[in-house]
C-alpha cells in the first residue's frame, strides 16, 4: 500500500513540474504568433 502512496506522490509532483512548462510554451507560441501574422516559420 505505501508504494502506491509514493507512486501517486511521485505522480502528483511530476505533474506539478509538468504543467508550468507546458503554459510557458503555450504563451510562447502566442507571442510568436502576434509577432508573426504568418506563424508558418517558428516551429
Amino acid at each position: 500500500m505505501r508504494a502506491l502512496a509514493v507512486g501517486i506522490f511521485i505522480f502528483i509532483i511530476d505533474v506539478m513540474i509538468y504543467l508550468p512548462f507546458v503554459t510557458f510554451n503555450d504563451q510562447i507560441h502566442d507571442e510568436l504568433r502576434r509577432v508573426d501574422p504568418k506563424g508558418g516559420k517558428h516551429d
